[in-house]
């Protein structure tokens, strides 16, 4: 460049401004803020909304905890399960889901259903001789529906807090 002067000043301008920059940071520092990592944090528990879900999946669950497991003996259905399941669609089936929230009783309600349809399926059945291609069959569609709603149960209550699995 021809004209020195014209250098200085940029120069000069550049020292100016970072000194400038720099004088803010001390004068106005920059607040802290902590990050925290991105996770998932499930809702908090409101009013012990979450654990009463967990007391009743629990309840339910003890309900269950004794089911006879031979379904089938010798292509006969086992009366000793048939009346297992009954007796468990019975109790769980009665307990009260009133004061939880609707989306939490909707999975309930659909959930106890399709225990409902394996209970009757195999009270229609026990004691009698199956085929067993066409049982397994049927049973396994059944369990299938009960596997489901279960899942549907558990994402409802852990919507609310819960942590149940």
């Amino acid at each position: 460049m021809k004209n020195p002067r014209a250098v200085f000043g940029i120069v000069a301008f550049v020292v100016a401004f970072v000194f400038s920059v720099g004088l803010v940071r001390i004068f106005f520092p920059a607040p802290f803020v902590p990050y925290a990592p991105v996770a998932y944090v499930p809702h908090h528990r409101h009013s012990g909304l979450a654990s009463e879900l967990e007391s009743f999946i629990e309840r339910d669950k003890s309900n269950g905890s004794y089911r006879e497991d031979r379904i089938l003996v010798s292509n006969v259905v086992s009366v000793a399960h048939a009346e297992s399941v009954k007796e468990y669609w019975e109790t769980s089936s009665s307990m009260d889901a009133r004061n939880f929230p609707r989306d939490f009783r909707f999975a309930w309600k659909e959930h106890m259903n399709a225990w409902y349809e394996f209970s009757e399926f195999l009270n229609a059945r026990k004691g009698k001789k199956v085929d067993r291609a066409e049982f397994n069959l049927e049973a396994a569609r059944l369990d299938a529906e009960i596997s489901r709603t279960w899942d549907d149960v558990l994402d409802a209550a852990r919507a609310h807090g819960a942590h149940v699995h």
